[in-house]
């Protein structure tokens, strides 16, 4: 399907004082593990810059797909990691789940421990 709209998740990263932080990779992967393959543009991943912020998906050539996906905040993650059946499966429990419909941007604040 063509279109012209995006799907893209943001928010602020705060720690349980809720101040900023942005020693953490945000990872967004599907909820299907069909799609758990490396190069699949269903995994995104970003730091939040200094005061926290972070984007997930947005326009251009790697558009994020609408769809069922996990939202995670990692200390340490490898590019083949994020892809790493038994790495996402671990990070499930402690994930938000989000949906993004067709053209959706979702904020969504993560406070971590």
């Amino acid at each position: 399907t063509f279109t012209n709209q995006w799907q893209d998740v943001s928010g602020r990263v705060t720690n349980a004082q809720g101040h900023a932080v942005s020693d953490y990779t945000m990872l967004l992967f599907p909820v299907d593990e069909a799609y758990w393959i490396y190069g699949s543009r269903r995994h995104v991943a970003a730091t939040p810059d200094s005061d926290g912020h972070y984007r997930l998906g947005g326009p251009g050539p790697a558009l994020l797909p609408a769809g069922d996906y996990y939202l995670a905040a990692v200390t340490d993650v490898t590019k083949d990691e994020q892809y790493d059946p038994a790495f996402l499966k671990s990070l499930i429990p402690a994930a938000i789940r989000l949906s993004l419909g067709a053209g959706q941007k979702v904020t969504q604040d993560v406070r971590v421990q």
